[in-house]
């Protein structure tokens, strides 16, 4: 597990960076992403509410962009509840139910720590 996430909540990290870098036009991905999220949990998949924690302010755009991605993922409209977290220096947490991903830095740090005290 790289992150303390399985392959496939590895796979969906990398789906919506790639849907992110291509400004959410390469609709081809998100059925796979759709796929992944659902055989992570099928609780995200009912829930209302994105908790987004980011280490600096999103944009209005970068803020809605995120809310139509989560949303197309799982099916139906979301809303984002976003707060700023100084102490993952940079990337991001999203939780939807018991779902989570975690892309911040200091859990990368956190993770090669662990891996040179090995």
């Amino acid at each position: 597990m790289k992150n303390g996430m399985t392959k496939d909540g590895q796979s969906f990290v990398e789906g919506i960076s790639e849907y992110l870098r291509q400004g959410g036009k390469k609709s081809s991905i998100v059925p796979k992403i759709q796929t992944l999220l659902g055989k992570v949990s099928s609780a995200a998949r009912k829930e209302k509410i994105a908790y987004v924690e980011t280490a600096s302010r999103l944009s209005e755009e970068e803020n809605e962009e995120l809310r139509k991605v989560l949303s197309n993922i799982v099916g139906h409209d979301l809303s984002i509840d976003s707060s700023i977290n100084r102490s993952l220096i940079a990337g991001l947490k999203i939780k939807i139910a018991d779902f989570i991903i975690d892309t911040s830095y200091s859990s990368q740090i956190n993770e090669m720590g662990e891996i040179l005290m090995r």
